[in-house]
């Protein structure tokens, strides 16, 4: 996809208008197919958190299935945007899902390869940064979908993050698996490696 600078400009003052946040990288090639891991997206932002003293966050499959329908809509409407050509919010998608939530937060990027730099694209923008450290934020789904965008082969990732509307039930922080805190270590290594 190739956007001029007016573009560019535009997208960033309207996510910022809205409170969401948008990331376009530089031009670059697409390979014909992207190496970007949910997964490891997942891991990177963990580490970020626990970077910060944040809790770390469950993966939901709602909000993974949220997050697909959003990429979908992005592809298949050729748009680039948080809210649809129509006036359809985010938190829709959200809803439509299953997910009731007390907090929901949403970031995209477009034209990438790989993981490490989305999220350190992420990271370097204040408001994408705001929403990977929102400490109000107890589960995360990812979707990475790869299609045509007007007419150019690329790949949408759509990030979906929220903590769940319980009413009567205080949510609880579930102590953290050896496992998942030495994913965490090693993903918070890759971090501090990449940034060198």
């Amino acid at each position: 996809m190739f956007l001029s600078p007016k573009s560019k400009i535009n997208i960033l003052i309207l996510a910022l208008a809205i409170g969401v946040s948008v990331i376009i990288p530089a031009p670059q090639a697409l390979a014909n197919h992207a190496d970007i891991s949910a997964i490891e997206l997942v891991e990177l932002t963990n580490a970020e958190r626990a970077l910060s003293n944040v809790p770390t966050l469950t993966v939901n499959e709602t909000l993974v299935r949220s997050a697909e329908a959003k990429a979908q809509d992005l592809l298949e409407r050729d748009y680039f945007n948080h809210d649809t050509p129509d006036g359809k919010t985010p938190w829709t998608f959200f809803t439509d899902a299953g997910y009731s939530y007390t907090w929901a937060g949403e970031n995209l990027a477009i034209d990438f390869v790989t993981a490490a730099p989305i999220q350190r694209a992420w990271m370097a923008s204040p408001t994408h940064a705001a929403n990977i450290l929102n400490p109000h934020y107890r589960e995360i789904g990812i979707a990475v979908v790869e299609g045509d965008f007007n007419g150019k082969h690329t790949a949408v990732v759509v990030q979906h993050f929220g903590a769940q509307n319980v009413q009567g039930v205080q949510v609880k922080s579930e102590k953290i698996s050896l496992i998942e805190r030495l994913r965490v270590f090693f993903a918070s290594l890759r971090v501090r490696a990449d940034r060198l």
